[in-house]
């Protein structure tokens, strides 16, 4: 049996557990009061006057500073970090992380860090570990940050959430939520009068509501949305741990699709048209490889080859569409040692861009020039760089699960 690293794992298996109290599921928009916002310490223009008349001679102006790519990635300490890709200058988010049982107070994690598309607010979860005589008492905050002003604020005391998603162009934030034991109390089948639906919130309102309810009696969670904003895909929980089936909802046409199947790590094309996935569901099974599907239609065009001695997976569009990059283990030692791929959409011979040990969390670069990922043993995890042109390596930061703004169409 082939293995990922731990992240991954952990990333594919569907949250389950005690949560705390939830929105009512409704489809009216319902508003709520956001937390009062916390100030933590601010990372940090006078009014322009009056010039003269222009003379012959204009003095010259100094030329716009650039605006910051933003890339956020979880630090080697467990905190949220910053790093502005222009000019290689990093800077915290967070500063008390601390893991369950390492520390004697509260402990405290996050996760699951999103960037919107326009750069200024960065989405996490925080998860509070209060000591208790069993063990901790574990409470999920979302918060978001906002990387002009460097000021923090607490969207919600207790949201077990399960996947974070910008819709494009918007500071509207989707997220699916835990599902509880009593979901999957039924024998052989899941307790539809238990599922979530997928939920947002305004960041900039403060108002929550429900934007898809569970049409086929399904639980939803980590919501995608297409590079237009018009489609949000998730997954439905069909089983306690794993990926569940694809299925998304058309804001347009108001309607609710379903295939009823997994379809694993996936992506939408920049004109939303069609899908690439590569059906690992769990753990790899070694039979995995990278699929084309149109989005209106149930056909599949194999993209990558059919590895004999291992399997593709974690697919990313290109932000033009026109290739995929895409993970291969290539062998069957088990050494977790994985080769960055890209291939034409058209289909092609898949050029390497080199090896990597245990690397996932991979996402393009806006202009299409290179590649972002996380790689690295558990101990010595590094976010690096690889360009599309010659497969050069650039360290970025010591850390992991970095993650961009959805490339826009």
């Amino acid at each position: 049996m082939k293995t990922l690293s731990i992240a991954l794992l952990v990333m594919l298996i569907v949250l389950t557990g005690c949560a705390g109290p939830l929105p009512a599921a409704t489809q009216e928009i319902q508003a709520t009061t956001a937390p009062q916002a916390t100030q933590p310490p601010v990372v940090a223009t006078a009014a322009p006057t009056e010039t003269a008349a222009p003379t012959l001679a204009p003095t010259p102006t100094e030329a716009p500073p650039q605006v910051p790519l933003w890339i956020v990635y979880t630090g080697r300490d467990g905190n949220l970090y910053l790093l502005d890709h222009r000019s290689g200058e990093s800077k915290p988010i967070t500063s008390d992380a601390a893991a369950l049982g390492n520390t004697q107070g509260n402990a405290y994690q996050y996760l699951n860090a999103q960037i919107s598309s326009d750069g200024q607010l960065v989405a996490f979860r925080r998860e509070v570990g209060i000591p208790v005589a069993s063990g901790y008492d574990v409470t999920f905050e979302l918060w978001v940050y906002d990387t002009t002003t460097g000021e923090s604020r607490r969207m919600s005391d207790d949201l077990p959430t399960v996947g974070l998603a910008w819709k494009p162009l918007t500071h509207l934030l989707a997220y699916g939520l835990q599902t509880g034991q009593e979901y999957f109390a039924l024998r052989g089948q899941v307790d539809s009068t238990r599922a979530k639906g997928i939920w947002a919130i305004d960041v900039d309102s403060g108002e929550s509501m429900e934007l898809v309810a569970p049409h086929n009696g399904f639980s939803l969670v980590w919501p995608v949305w297409s590079r237009d904003g018009r489609y949000l895909a998730f997954d439905e929980v069909v089983g306690y741990e794993g990926r569940g089936n694809f299925a998304y909802y058309d804001f347009e046409a108001q309607e609710y699709v379903h295939i009823d199947k997994a379809l694993g790590i996936y992506d939408w094309s920049p004109d939303s048209m069609t899908l690439v996935y590569d059906y690992l569901i769990y753990t790899p099974t070694g039979e995995e490889r990278i699929y084309l599907r149109p989005r209106l239609a149930d056909a599949e065009t194999p993209l990558s080859p059919d590895y004999e001695a291992g399997y593709a997976f974690w697919p990313r569009l290109s932000p033009q569409g026109d290739q995929v990059a895409y993970f291969a283990e290539l062998n069957d030692t088990n050494e977790d040692l994985y080769t960055l791929f890209v291939v034409p959409v058209a289909g092609g011979e898949p050029r390497s861009l080199g090896e990597f040990e245990q690397a996932i969390h991979l996402s393009w670069l806006p202009d299409g020039s290179g590649l972002v990922l996380g790689a690295g043993s558990f101990e010595a995890r590094q976010v690096v760089e690889i360009s599309l042109q010659d497969g050069a390596v650039k360290v970025l930061a010591d850390g992991d699960a970095p993650a961009l703004a959805i490339p826009l169409p």
